[in-house]
């Protein structure tokens, strides 16, 4: 086990701050030899902070943006050509599916970056981060839904520049 990556180095000690319970669950959550899987609990906390943020944001006459990232795993899944349920990216793809239907239900504008057009497996350098064609890719994909969802505040989506 690699104890200097940042779980671990986040982890360290956690049990003096916290709750030895709960310190098992966030190394449960963080361990090396399993992906963490998002459960129910944290999905509910998920979204039910991002609705709150979006009540905020309206009573300050703005608009919350909800991005979800996209990620590799599922790229390549999708590439291979692979339907199976049973995958260590399993957790995410639910994670992801629940939250845009959810806050997209509540009427927050969320953008699943895992479904952006043009998306490759090529455009990642490991299983979560972009390269720089693909951030580029993704600045591109989130500028288009803010100009298409009207939420730019005093431009419409037909002004230029």
């Amino acid at each position: 086990a690699n104890h200097g990556s940042f779980p671990h180095r986040l982890l360290l000690g956690v049990e003096s701050v916290f709750f030895p319970a709960v310190g098992a669950r966030l190394r449960s959550r963080f361990s090396e030899a399993e992906p963490a899987i998002p459960d129910d609990e944290l999905i509910e906390w998920y979204v039910a902070s991002h609705r709150k943020m979006a009540t905020l944001a309206r009573a300050f006459g703005s608009t919350l943006l909800v991005a979800v990232q996209p990620d590799g795993i599922t790229l390549e899944r999708r590439a291979a050509g692979s339907s199976s349920s049973q995958t260590a990216n399993e957790g995410y793809d639910r994670f992801r599916a629940t939250v845009v239907s959810r806050l997209a239900a509540d009427g927050v504008p969320v953008l699943d970056l895992g479904n952006a057009p043009g998306l490759e497996t090529g455009h990642f350098l490991d299983a979560c981060h972009l390269t720089a064609d693909g951030n580029r890719l993704v600045a591109e994909v989130t500028a288009r839904f803010i100009e298409s969802n009207g939420l730019l505040r005093g431009r419409s989506s037909s002004s230029s520049g």
